[in-house]
């Protein structure tokens, strides 16, 4: 499964990457074999690809700011927690939207996820101006360790899956991470989802090494 799962994520970089050196090498054919103020086609062609590459290098930073800036300040309040980066449908059975007064889609797709002494949180903010705010806190006592597994969809990654006594009811967990450096914009590597793992387990298991005994 490791080696599918990484396999499947060279092969779609590898296809995006030589899907924008096909269109770059068409250009400047395109920019050999005729004049550039007099191909109407050619000019299309620059501004379409000039429009992409324009709004990848804007909308990249405005999308992941404010994940970066959240975990930024959520390391300064919580330094000695494991802080990862998460997706907001991960946490939707233990997000009370009403409680906390906001729509779900007004919700960042990124969270970040804080692993305290006490509890497993996941928090968005980050915006200008803006503190983070807790959506959702799950104590350690009400989760089951956490196994590292492999999605099976058109993206397969890893993922850590646990579950959650909330509510009177068991509800699944599963923490679809992504990397630190991106703003969970792609998925942790292998041996980052294990250290991960072995993180948040530790964390469980360091608290309640620390309960009192009955």
């Amino acid at each position: 499964m490791r080696a599918r799962v990484l396999t499947r994520w060279v092969a779609y970089y590898a296809f995006a990457l030589l899907w924008l050196i096909f269109l770059a090498f068409m250009m400047i054919q395109r920019i050999r074999t005729s004049s550039l103020g007099s191909s109407t086609e050619l000019t299309i062609a620059i501004v379409v690809l000039g429009g992409a590459f324009l709004a990848a290098a804007v909308g990249f930073p405005l999308w992941v700011l404010p994940n970066v800036r959240c975990r930024a300040e959520l390391r300064r309040r919580f330094p000695e927690a494991v802080v990862l980066v998460a997706r907001r449908d991960d946490f939707r059975p233990f997000i009370d939207v009403d409680a906390l007064d906001i729509p779900y889609r007004r919700i960042p797709y990124f969270l970040t996820v804080v692993a305290a002494r006490d509890s497993l949180a996941a928090w968005a903010g980050g915006d200008p101006g803006e503190q983070p705010r807790e959506l959702a806190s799950i104590p350690w006592l009400l989760l089951a360790p956490f196994e590292q597994a492999a999605t099976e969809g058109a993206l397969p990654q890893f993922v850590l899956r646990s579950t959650a006594q909330w509510n009177g009811e068991e509800q699944p967990l599963q923490l679809t991470l992504g990397s630190n450096a991106f703003g969970g914009l792609f998925p942790q590597t292998y041996g980052s989802s294990r250290a991960a793992l072995a993180a948040l387990n530790a964390r469980a298991g360091w608290l309640e090494d620390e309960l009192p005994q009955t």
